[in-house]
C-alpha cells in the first residue's frame, strides 16, 4: 500500500511539472528542454533554505519561485524572438549548466553528494509524517495547478498565447505584443516549475543533481506531447503513463543496471506510438475529406 500512495504522489508532482511545462510549450509552442533544470532550482533553494537556514518549507516556496525565474529571465529573454529549433538547443544549453552549477557549486549544494536530512514541511502544528498526508498535499497542489493553467486558458492573456502558437506573424499583424507575451509566458512556466520541485525534495529528504538531468526533461516534454500539445486536460492520464509503466520493471527482475536504459527505451517507443497513431488518424481524415 505504500508503494502505491509513493507512485500516487510521484504522479502528483511531475503532473504539476508538465502543468507548468505546458503554459509554455502548449501554448506558444516553445519547446523546452530546460524546465527540471528550473524545478531543480526549487528544489535546492527550499533544501538549502530548510537545512541550512532553519526557514518554514511554506515560506520557502515563494523564494525558490523567484530564484527560478531569476535564472529564466535571461532566456525568457532570449525566447522573445528565438523559435523552434534554436530554442530548443539553447534550453538545452541551459539545462546542462545547471547540471554543472550544481555539481560544481560544493560550498552551496554539497556538489555530487547532494542534500540529505531535507525536513518534512510543518502542517497544523506537527511535520507531515505518513504518505496518506503527503498524498492529499500534493493532490491539492496539483488541483491548484490545474485551476490556474484552466483560467489561464479562458483568458484574454490564454487566448493570446494560443494564437502566438497557432500563427505568431497573423498576431503580430494584429498590433499584438507578441515578444513580450512569450517572455511572460515561459518565465510564468518556469516559476511555476519551481514548487514541484520544493515538494519533491521535500518527500524524498535527499536530492543531488541527478534527480533533475536531461532525461527528466525529456520525459516531461514527452508527457505534453503525448496528452497532445492543446489538450491540458490529457496531462494526467500521461503523466500517469510514463510514470507507472517504468515502475513496473521493478517487479520483473531486470538489473539495475539495465533498468535505466531500458526506461528511456520504453519513453521513445511509447513517444512513437503515439506520433505513429495521430499521423494515421490525420491520414485517415484527410483522405476521407
Amino acid at each position: 500500500m505504500d508503494y502505491l500512495l509513493h507512485v500516487l504522489i510521484l504522479v502528483a508532482i511531475y503532473g504539476m511539472l508538465a502543468i507548468s511545462l505546458s503554459i509554455s510549450s502548449s501554448y506558444t509552442k516553445l519547446i523546452s528542454l530546460a524546465h527540471a533544470g528550473f524545478c531543480a532550482v526549487g528544489a535546492y533553494t527550499s533544501a538549502i533554505l530548510c537545512v541550512r537556514f532553519g526557514m518554514n518549507f511554506w515560506w520557502t516556496l515563494p523564494v525558490a519561485m523567484i530564484a527560478s525565474g531569476l535564472l529564466a529571465f535571461p532566456v525568457a529573454f532570449l525566447a522573445r524572438k528565438t523559435i523552434d529549433d534554436y530554442f530548443i538547443v539553447c534550453t538545452m544549453g541551459i539545462a546542462v549548466i545547471i547540471t554543472s552549477l550544481l555539481t560544481n557549486l560544493t560550498t552551496l549544494t554539497n556538489g555530487p553528494l547532494g542534500i540529505i536530512a531535507i525536513p518534512s514541511p510543518i502542517l497544523f502544528g506537527s511535520p507531515i509524517s505518513s504518505k496518506v498526508e503527503w498524498l492529499c498535499v500534493v493532490v491539492i497542489a496539483y488541483l491548484l495547478f490545474a485551476f490556474i493553467a484552466n483560467n489561464l486558458r479562458r483568458s484574454s492573456f490564454g487566448r493570446l498565447l494560443l494564437a502566438i502558437g497557432e500563427d505568431q506573424i497573423f498576431c503580430e499583424s494584429l498590433g499584438k505584443n507578441v515578444n513580450l507575451a512569450k517572455f511572460q509566458s515561459f518565465l510564468l512556466g518556469s516559476g511555476l516549475a519551481a514548487l514541484p520541485g520544493c515538494f519533491y525534495s521535500s518527500y524524498i529528504a535527499y536530492i543531488d543533481p541527478s534527480s533533475f538531468d536531461l532525461n527528466d526533461s525529456i520525459m516531461l516534454l514527452s508527457i505534453v506531447i503525448i496528452a497532445g500539445m492543446d489538450k491540458a486536460s490529457s496531462l494526467l492520464p500521461a503523466v500517469s503513463l510514463l510514470v507507472v509503466l517504468p515502475e513496473g520493471l521493478r517487479f520483473i527482475g531486470i538489473p539495475v543496471g539495465i533498468a535505466g536504459d531500458l526506461r528511456q527505451v520504453l519513453f521513445a517507443l511509447v513517444l512513437l506510438l503515439v506520433l505513429w497513431i495521430r499521423s494515421n488518424r490525420k491520414t485517415i481524415i484527410s483522405s476521407s475529406c
